[in-house]
């Protein structure tokens, strides 16, 4: 299984220090355990010792180990219940595999040879690390988790002191194809490996960046590194893209390998940041389908297990929404649309409204400004929209009345008008602030600190 047993106070490679969170007793080992340990036993006795097949730098099965691969495949596979077209079937995708593929008839001899033999027999059924009864789970009290030590997450990107991304978090870039993802992704690795800025954004400190590129042509990816990424900072942003493989292929997270080499090449490069470019490049199936966001999902909480902060692009579909099912966003720390100006034209380069579809740390951040790219300079640009709503606000008009004169959606009006409050363009409603009662504050009290009868409680300022 190549993993460990380790006690409190042991070290991961990654620096945190294993504890006690649920000191429980030990439990024994449960019968449907013990029988499926000794079934294998006898099966590691009785098995036939064959020459493992070993691919070749493509993948491929190579000529010599075709027909030992396909057989121990189809055999695996034969469950007593396929038909010969669904095991053929089986079989012709398992020869695609290989270098050079065999004819269709040596195929169809094998599935009917594996057809005359027993079923293959899997074994007991042990599904290790779950329980069956509910007894097992042991809860922790909201005072114990309160007063556990956990260490904070640092907010690795801010805006004027508000966290934007934290380090284990998980986090995408949304927008119509051609927008700017790629190079505001750059932009992003290029103010992370300085410690600098981009826009109104602040990196905390210099830091690694893994950046893998599923999309340009390995040359184009050149060109915007050499554009984006300032020559002081190159040696901190490392860079992969499928052409960079020994024979290039497609990169695909979800199947076979390669999400055990990114996590290999993650961990090589001491990456603290992750720039997946692009989902739809990198993870292939079916993004509306459960079958993809599933497995999508584990990849990217491992990667936030690992420490990481990922920051995955995603494209919006023609109808100006996301592809794929909202099951998309479950795991996103945060999500940042990138949209298209309206009455954009190419002579006007790169161009778009910056905006936050998901915030999950309810961080107050700047919304729906304008973004371009000047000379190598990225320039916000406040609109006019947000002067005009504001006038219109000012003259008793509704949402709804502001969002039909200045063409806008109604919830657009609403982010608008919240805006232009923050930047005191409005009075803050008066009634609206009279009916905020105060709460009595004892966020962060830990019971081992709270505070004795009639002694005002400690206030924990959050991160």
């Amino acid at each position: 299984m190549n993993q460990y047993v380790v006690g409190p106070g042991s070290v991961h490679p990654n620096g945190s220090t294993y504890r006690f969170l649920n000191d429980a007793p030990i439990v024994e080992i449960p019968d449907r355990l013990v029988d499926g340990l000794v079934w294998l036993a006898g099966a590691q006795k009785s098995e036939r010792r064959n020459t493992t097949v070993e691919r070749g730098k493509d993948g491929r099965v190579p000529e010599g180990g075709r027909h030992y691969y396909r057989f121990s495949e189809l055999g695996r596979l034969w469950d007593g219940q396929k038909t010969e077209q669904e095991m053929l079937a089986i079989g012709l995708a398992l020869n695609e595999q290989c270098d050079p593929p065999e004819p269709e008839a040596e195929v169809l001899a094998e599935v009917r040879d594996i057809m005359k033999r027993a079923p293959h027999d899997p074994g007991p059924q042990v599904v290790i690390g779950r329980t069956e009864t509910p007894e097992d789970w042991a809860p922790m009290s909201a005072d114990d988790l309160v007063c556990l030590e956990i260490p904070p997450r640092t907010a690795i990107l801010t805006e004027s002191g508000s966290p934007v991304f934290y380090e284990s978090s998980v986090n995408q870039l949304l927008a119509w194809r051609g927008t700017g993802k790629t190079l505001f992704g750059l932009g992003l690795a290029n103010a992370f490996a300085s410690g600098g800025q981009i826009l109104g954004f602040k990196a905390d400190r210099p830091r690694k960046v893994l950046y893998l590129d599923g999309e340009l042509p390995l040359s184009q990816l050149q060109e915007r590194v050499r554009d984006m990424v300032a020559l002081e900072n190159r040696r901190n942003v490392q860079l992969f893209n499928p052409e960079m493989l020994p024979t290039p292929r497609g990169i695909d997270l979800l199947h076979g390998g390669d999400f055990a080499a990114l996590k290999r090449m993650a961990a090589r490069s001491k990456a603290e940041v992750l720039i997946l470019d692009s989902q739809s490049t990198l993870m292939s199936g079916d993004s509306n389908k459960t079958e993809f966001q599933e497995p999508r999902q584990a990849v990217l909480r491992e990667l936030r297990w690992m420490g990481l902060c990922v920051i995955e692009t995603h494209h919006l579909g023609k109808q100006g929404l996301q592809r794929g099912s909202s099951k998309n966003d479950d795991i996103l720390d945060m999500q940042i649309r990138l949209n298209r100006v309206k009455d954009w034209e190419p002579a006007d380069g790169l161009l778009f409204e910056l905006t936050y579809e998901k915030i999950r740390h309810a961080a107050r951040l700047d919304s729906g400004y304008q973004v371009s790219l000047e000379d190598g300079f990225w320039v916000r640009q406040e609109s006019d929209e947000l002067k005009s709503a504001a006038e219109l606000f000012k003259q008793g008009k509704s949402e709804r009345e502001v969002a039909r004169e200045l063409d806008i959606t109604s919830s657009k009006a609403r982010r608008l008008k919240i805006k232009a409050r923050k930047q005191s363009l409005l009075e803050l409603n008066e009634r609206t602030a009279s009916l905020r009662e105060p709460q009595t504050h004892l966020r962060g009290v830990c019971s081992r600190e709270a505070p004795e009868a009639g002694e005002a409680p400690p206030v924990t300022p959050t991160k």
